[in-house]
């Protein structure tokens, strides 16, 4: 495989992370008053604490702050 192949493929991988912390970010921020004990909320947050956690340790990605 070509190196500019790849190059791009990371960098849309990049892109992707990206786009998938933002999601969760929105989804967070949206229901930050609700609950805490709601399932889908709980495992929202939990997902976003390990999505954040590997992008920082495997790419150097742009992580929003963690909402509390």
């Amino acid at each position: 495989m070509p190196l500019q192949s790849r190059t791009s493929q990371g960098a849309d991988a990049d892109a992707a992370r990206v786009r998938a912390l933002a999601a969760y970010k929105n989804f967070l921020t949206l229901w930050r008053d609700a609950d805490p004990d709601i399932p889908i909320l709980k495992q929202a947050k939990a997902e976003y604490a390990k999505r954040v956690l590997s992008s920082t340790l495997s790419r150097r990605v742009e992580v929003p702050l963690a909402l509390k």
